[in-house]
């Protein structure tokens, strides 16, 4: 899922379309998606908060 928000919002790129608040988060997914290989834990916790910051983004 998370290769997919990716590619997703690589394509909104490519259309100018992405806010800035958009880009941190992929960044943000880029940087910690490998976590799940070596630290379950903290995958866990950073799905949670990832989740938190695309509900604001949201309202």
């Amino acid at each position: 899922m998370l290769d997919a928000a990716i590619k997703t919002i690589e394509i909104m790129e490519k259309y100018g379309k992405v806010p800035p608040e958009i880009l941190e988060i992929k960044r943000e997914i880029e940087n910690k998606k490998n976590l799940v290989m070596y630290d379950e834990e903290e995958f866990m916790a950073f799905l949670d908060e990832l989740s938190r910051k695309i509900a604001k983004l949201i309202k």
